[in-house]
């Protein structure tokens, strides 16, 4: 490939390093979901950051032998999986421009690493010698040429990543119960190979069950769980995506996928607009996107599982009124219902009534079940609307199913 394949950001200003900093930071520090009541949607401010998916990427079955495809950017790889089936021009949004820069480097990444190198690197976790690892960064940033904006949102976000691995580092090696149990002395290796050895001993030290080894998300969720005087306001809380994957028939499935993807790259367009889904339409009219003479519509808009963050008349409302509206004649709208099932999502008209008559705000699940369900019934009864079973990637819900749900014009 002889011109790297960039995402250009539309309607970009000049952005300079403070407006970066208070960005990364604003994503970090925030609250988790936001606020959210009777009268807001959740999920306003897209303040936590997507590493990976917590899906299934089955956007695969719908954007085969698409031309054009619309995506919610997140961590880039339902773009990534667009290309890897052969789309040539895809637009991507996101509410949270943090996820610009993340996407980039992953980019930046498929065409300038091998398999092996992109897999620890960005999706294992568990690996804790390469999982965001400050050696491969660099690296990478010698030999990609990503914007310079990228590069230095991502030096404050993996400065903060490498401040919280060192407070949990300097944590456990003070803990002389915990070294004593697992017959370790901090001073005789480096830190490196102290935390990995403690990704392998630290739960069986704090008299838990399982043997498999921790991530560092979950080495820091275990100590604020169970350890007296552990404070940690660190990154990890909002980092998403962060699980094991499946990569079945995707871009990551195997090498051979992977090269498949990065040789596909040849000819690709990706652009991005930060936007809320409900002035998708509006902000690409404003910047005259959709009266491109090339502007055919899109084929597929996948929403990921952004739907269960919206209250179902206003989901219902922006697709009336800002999805259809870009869609080919021939198109759906994709989106992901996440820990439901499909059985659950057609409840009797009973059912349905008792959910809308407990307005429980203050509970995480009822709430996004409740958009779901809602919005389901609504689409239903306008749209042409199919579903697809999964199993459940993120194991978020009450049920250990995910339910994608196709929404096609009559």
């Amino acid at each position: 490939m002889s011109k790297s394949v960039k995402i250009e950001y539309l309607d970009k200003n000049d952005i300079d390093k403070e407006e970066i900093e208070n960005n990364a930071l604003r994503c970090i520090n925030n609250s988790l979901l936001g606020e959210y009541n009777n009268t807001s949607r959740m999920f306003q401010k897209g303040e936590i950051i997507y590493l990976n998916p917590t899906e299934q990427l089955c956007i695969k079955d719908a954007v085969k032998g698409a031309d054009s495809v619309a995506t919610v950017l997140s961590s880039g790889d339902f773009a990534i999986e667009s290309v890897y089936h052969g789309v040539k021009d895809i637009l991507t949004f996101d509410i949270n421009k943090a996820q610009y820069y993340i996407a980039s480097l992953k980019l930046a990444a498929l065409q300038n690493m091998d398999y092996k190198s992109y897999n620890s690197f960005l999706s294992d976790v568990h690996n804790i010698r390469d999982f965001l690892s400050t050696d491969m960064y660099s690296e990478l940033k010698k030999n990609s040429d990503c914007s310079s904006d990228v590069y230095y949102f991502m030096d404050v976000f993996l400065n903060m990543y490498n401040e919280a691995v060192d407070y949990i580092y300097n944590f456990l090696c003070s803990k002389k119960l915990i070294n004593d149990r697992a017959l370790i002395k901090p001073s005789d290796y480096t830190r490196d190979e102290y935390m990995k050895f403690m990704s392998k001993k630290l739960a069986s030290c704090l008299e838990l069950g399982f043997k498999f080894p921790l991530s560092y998300v979950q080495m820091d969720a275990l100590l604020s769980m169970l350890v007296f005087g552990y404070s940690s306001q660190s990154i990890f809380q909002y980092i998403h995506g962060y699980i094991g994957q499946s990569y079945d028939n995707t871009y990551m499935h195997d090498e051979d996928s992977f090269n498949e993807a990065k040789n596909a790259l040849s000819g690709v367009k990706i652009s991005f607009i930060n936007t809320d889904l409900s002035q998708l339409k509006n902000n690409l009219d404003r910047i005259s996107y959709t009266s491109n003479s090339n502007f055919n519509g899109f084929k597929v808009i996948y929403l990921s599982n952004i739907p269960e963050y919206i209250k179902s008349n206003e989901f219902v409302s922006t697709v009336d009124n800002q999805l259809v509206p870009l869609l080919q004649d021939d198109g759906v709208i994709l989106y992901c219902c996440q820990g439901i099932s499909s059985n659950r999502l057609n409840i009797s008209q009973a059912e349905l009534d008792y959910i809308r008559s407990h307005d429980n705000y203050n509970d995480y699940s009822f709430v996004t079940q409740r958009n779901n369900i809602e919005s389901y019934s609504m689409l239903s009864k306008k749209y042409n609307v199919d579903t697809v079973e999964t199993e459940a990637f993120a194991g978020d819900g009450v049920e250990k199913k995910d339910t994608f749900v196709y929404v096609r014009k009559k």
